[in-house]
């Protein structure tokens, strides 16, 4: 708690109950999405906004911000998003094959 200048007393504010929007760059040319969340938002709920979005599979989205994989367990608070960034969303690509093109 703090102290108003008139000697009242002011709830502090919960930083995590903060409404920030960030943008989703998928790194396809499809356009980028907007979303609002608060900041106690888990990372895994912007993935599952994506993937609805994109209509794939949730286990094969990862974002990243500043370079950084973002882990999804934790919240937008912990990884320091704040309000305007943007997140880079790629999908996993697991394997892949050799081709003779001969």
């Amino acid at each position: 708690m703090s102290v108003k200048p008139e000697g009242g007393v002011e709830e502090c504010k919960d930083p995590g109950e903060e409404i920030i929007t960030v943008k989703l760059l998928p790194q396809n040319d499809t356009e980028p999405v907007t979303i609002k969340a608060r900041k106690k938002t888990l990372v895994e709920k912007l993935v599952e906004a994506w993937s609805k979005h994109a209509n794939v599979n949730p286990k094969s989205i990862r974002l990243y911000y500043d370079g950084q994989k973002l882990p999804p367990h934790q919240t937008l608070l912990n990884v320091g998003i704040e309000d305007g960034d943007q997140i880079d969303v790629t999908l996993e690509q697991v394997g892949g094959t050799r081709c003779n093109l001969e």
